[in-house]
C-alpha cells in the first residue's frame, strides 16, 4: 500500500510533466542567429530544445532546401524530436511555423520593437503552440507509400519489357521473311546469269581462234612500247609530286581566339521535389593545335601520318543568380582534350583518327552563401577517354572545311556522383564540331567553327541519394557555341 502511494505521488506526475523535444532551425533573414537563440530560450521553458547549430548540420546532411511536410518529418526523425520550429525574420516582424507530427502546422506571427519584448511575448505564447504540435498524430508511414510506388514502377517496367520483346520478335519475323525473299530473288538472278554466260562462252569459243594471232602480235608490240617507256623514265628526272592543300593537309596548325558558349542542365524527374533546370551563357577563350612532325617535307611514308592534337576552352565572367538571395555565385567552366592520332591523306582531303584524354567541368563557388544548399545545382567535372575522328576537305585552293566527332567514355563525373549528391549513374556522351578555315596569307588562316556536345546521365537512384529523394531518374548536360580563332600553319 505504501509503495502504491509513492507511485501515485512521484512517478505518475513526473510522467505527466515530461517535456516534449523541440528543434529550432536557423531562421531565414536572421543575421548572426540572434532571433533563433531567443526562440530557443523561450521554448526551453516548455521543452527540451535542440538549438540551431546542431539542426543546421543535419539539414545539410539530409540536403533539405525547403520545409515541406516530408522534409520536416525527415528532420524530426533524424533529430529524434517531437516538434520542429522554423520560419523567417523581416525587419521587426517574426513569422514562425511550429510543425509537429502530422500535416497540421501552427503559425505564430509577432511584431516587436526590442528583442527583450520579443522574448517576453514568445514566453507567453509559444508554450501552448509547442504542446499542441507535440500532441498531434503522425501521418501514414512513408515507407509503405514508397513501397507501393516502387511496386507500381516495377509493374510498368515489366509491361514495357514485354511490349519491347513483342516488338523485337515482330521485327525479327519481318526481317527473316525479307531475307528469304531476297535469297530467292538472288537465286533466280544467278540462274539467269548462268544461262547468259553459257551462251556467251559458246560465241567466244568460236571467235577466240581467229583472235589468237592478232593478240600475240599486239602483246609483242606492247612489250616493245613498255621497254622504250622504261628507258625514257630512267633517263629523265622524277616528276614533282602534286602540292598539298595548305589548309586540309598542313603539318602544323595552332590557333587562338574568342568563343561564346551556352550550357543547359535539365532533369527527368517525378514528384514535388524536382530540382530546377539550369541555363547559363558566357564568353570564352579557346586555344588549340595539331602537329604531324613527319609531314613537314612530305605526306608520304607511314611516319607522316603520326600526330598530336590538343584543345582548351575556358569561360569568363560567368555566374548564376542564387534564388531567394542577392548573391551571384561565380562559375568556373571549360573543356579540354589532348591525344594522339593518325592521318590519311588523299587528293586534297584528309581523315585523322585517334584517342584523347577528354574533360569538361562546370563548378560553382558557394563561399558567399549562408548554406551551400541555397544553390540547387550540382557541380560536374567529367573525365574520360575519347575515340576521335576528324575529316578535312577542300572547298577552294585557299578554303577548307572540317567535321570532328569525339565519343568520350567516362570514368568520372565529379561530385554529382557522390553518395550525398545524386549518386552513381550510367553516362553516355558525344562532342561534335564543324568549321571553315580561310587562308589570309602564306601561313595565316581564320577559323570559324560551331560545336555541340551532350552528356547524358541515367541515375541508379539508390536510397539515401538526392536522385532517390527527389525522384530524378536522368539528366542531360548540353553545351553549344560558336568560336572565331586566328591561327598559323605550315
Amino acid at each position: 500500500m505504501r509503495w502504491s502511494f509513492l507511485l501515485l505521488v512521484f512517478v505518475i506526475p513526473a510522467i505527466a510533466m515530461a517535456k516534449p523535444k523541440v528543434a529550432v532551425a536557423p531562421l531565414d533573414g536572421d543575421d548572426g542567429g540572434k532571433i533563433a537563440e531567443i526562440v530557443a530560450d523561450a521554448a526551453e521553458d516548455h521543452a527540451k530544445v535542440t538549438r540551431q547549430d546542431r539542426v543546421q548540420r543535419d539539414i545539410e546532411k539530409l540536403s533539405i532546401t525547403t520545409f515541406d511536410n516530408k522534409a520536416v518529418k525527415r528532420l524530426r526523425n533524424k533529430l529524434e524530436v517531437d516538434v520542429v520550429i522554423h520560419g523567417k525574420v523581416r525587419k521587426k516582424h517574426l513569422e514562425l511555423t511550429i510543425a509537429g507530427k502530422g500535416k497540421n502546422k501552427s503559425k505564430l506571427e509577432l511584431d516587436f520593437k526590442t528583442t527583450k519584448a520579443l522574448k517576453k511575448e514568445l514566453e507567453a505564447k509559444l508554450g501552448k503552440r509547442i504542446d499542441d504540435a507535440a500532441a498531434q498524430a503522425d501521418d501514414d508511414d512513408d515507407d509503405e507509400v514508397a513501397r507501393r510506388e516502387e511496386e507500381r514502377k516495377r509493374k510498368d517496367d515489366e509491361d514495357r519489357r514485354r511490349a519491347e520483346d513483342d516488338r523485337r520478335k515482330k521485327d525479327e519475323d519481318e526481317r527473316r521473311k525479307k531475307d528469304d525473299d531476297d535469297r530467292r530473288a538472288r537465286d533466280d538472278d544467278k540462274r539467269r546469269r548462268n544461262r547468259d554466260d553459257d551462251d556467251d562462252r559458246g560465241r567466244r569459243r568460236t571467235s577466240r581462234r581467229d583472235d589468237d594471232e592478232s593478240i600475240s602480235r599486239r602483246d609483242d608490240e606492247e612489250d616493245d612500247d613498255r621497254s622504250r617507256r622504261r628507258r625514257r623514265r630512267d633517263d629523265a628526272d622524277e616528276p614533282e609530286a602534286k602540292p598539298r592543300h595548305p589548309v586540309t593537309q598542313a603539318a602544323v596548325w595552332a590557333d587562338a581566339g574568342a568563343a561564346f558558349a551556352r550550357r543547359t542542365f535539365t532533369y527527368q524527374s517525378t514528384g514535388a521535389m524536382a530540382p530546377p533546370p539550369v541555363g547559363t551563357a558566357a564568353p570564352a577563350g579557346r586555344i588549340e593545335g595539331e602537329i604531324y612532325p613527319g609531314a613537314f617535307k612530305s605526306l608520304k611514308g607511314p611516319g607522316a601520318g603520326l600526330g598530336l592534337a590538343a584543345t582548351y576552352t575556358r569561360t569568363f565572367a560567368l555566374g548564376i543568380a542564387v534564388p531567394g538571395t542577392t548573391v551571384t555565385a561565380p562559375i568556373v567552366a571549360g573543356d579540354y582534350s589532348i591525344g594522339a592520332r593518325y592521318r590519311f591523306t588523299f587528293g586534297g582531303a584528309s581523315i585523322a583518327a585517334g584517342i584523347a584524354y577528354w574533360g569538361r567541368y562546370f563548378m560553382a563557388d558557394r563561399r558567399n552563401l549562408m548554406m551551400a544548399s541555397q544553390l540547387d545545382m550540382p557541380d560536374v567535372n567529367y573525365k574520360g577517354v575519347a575515340p576521335q575522328v576528324v575529316a578535312r576537305f577542300p572547298f577552294t585552293p585557299k578554303i577548307g572545311g572540317y567535321v570532328s566527332l569525339d565519343v568520350p567514355l567516362m570514368f568520372d563525373a565529379g561530385s554529382i556522383q557522390k553518395g550525398d549528391n545524386y549518386g552513381s549513374a550510367k553516362i553516355t556522351a558525344f562532342d561534335v564540331r564543324a568549321g571553315v578555315q580561310f587562308m589570309l596569307g602564306a601561313h595565316y588562316a581564320l577559323q570559324i567553327n560551331a560545336d555541340y556536345d551532350q552528356v547524358n546521365l541515367k541515375f541508379d537512384a539508390t536510397p539515401g541519394t538526392m536522385a532517390n529523394a527527389r525522384g530524378v531518374s536522368a539528366a542531360a548536360d548540353t553545351h553549344y557555341g560558336l568560336a572565331v580563332t586566328l591561327g598559323i600553319l605550315y
